[in-house]
């Protein structure tokens, strides 16, 4: 039973940003855990200004997480807004870090007692990653939630397309 898709939004416009200041810390907790979740891993890769986290789910009945953060304006993200490879270079250089994750919590029993496949979400800039996580990681991933993203390449989607077969 994957989260409703409010809780979802609310991880992927709010708490993954939320997360990166200390102050905030205490809403981020009282956030995971009204609604069953816990971080289990942190991608932060600030060459690239990548970040995602990847949430453990306390409900053996919710597959876990993985949320990457959107655009962030205010560091000057916004001129990737109009590339037509948008998030492909974030992917590339976090891809290894992202499947291991994906692969991993999919079959630790002590975190994931259902072995569930995790779900995956992004916001903005994070939503065309997350497309691009869906397109590579086809079955291994469960589903792909995305809120005001961009679309992606049609190369990608064409991956996708293959990869679903």
């Amino acid at each position: 039973m994957t989260a409703s898709p409010a809780v979802y939004e609310a991880l992927a416009k709010s708490i993954v940003f939320l997360n990166q200041k200390p102050n905030a810390q205490n809403q981020v907790s009282r956030f995971l855990d009204t609604n069953g979740y816990y971080i289990d891993r942190i991608f932060d890769d600030r060459e690239t200004g990548f970040y995602a986290i990847g949430f453990g789910s306390s409900d053996p009945k919710q597959p876990p997480a993985l949320v990457f953060r959107g655009t962030d304006f205010i560091d000057g993200d916004a001129i990737f807004s109009d590339s037509s490879d948008i998030g492909l270079p974030e992917f590339e250089n976090n891809r290894d870090s992202i499947k291991n994750w994906i692969t991993q919590i999919s079959q630790d029993t002590t975190k994931n007692p259902s072995k569930l496949l995790p779900d995956v979400i992004g916001h903005s800039w994070g939503g065309a990653i997350a497309q691009i996580v869906a397109t590579e990681y086809t079955s291994i991933t469960g589903d792909i939630f995305t809120f005001n993203s961009p679309g992606v390449s049609q190369s990608t989607f064409n991956t996708f397309r293959r990869n679903l077969s």
